[in-house]
C-alpha cells in the first residue's frame, strides 16, 4: 500500500504555505483525497509534482 502524507506533511517536503497547497489540490494541480475528515496526499502525486517543479526550475 502506498504511503500517504498530509497537507503539512507536503509543504514541508515542496516549501509552500498549507494554503498553496489547498488551492493545488482544488485546482487540480496536486492529487489528493480525503480520508476520514482529512485530506491526504499519495507519495507517488508528491513525486510527481516535485520531479514536474524541478524540471520546471531548471529551464527557467
Amino acid at each position: 500500500m502506498e504511503q500517504l502524507y498530509t497537507i503539512d506533511d507536503f509543504c514541508e517536503r515542496a516549501k509552500l504555505s498549507p494554503s498553496t497547497a489547498r488551492r493545488m489540490i482544488r485546482d487540480g494541480e496536486l492529487l489528493a483525497f480525503k480520508l476520514r475528515s482529512q485530506m491526504r496526499i499519495p507519495e507517488s502525486a508528491i513525486s510527481d509534482w516535485l520531479t514536474k517543479n524541478r524540471a520546471q526550475t531548471v529551464k527557467a
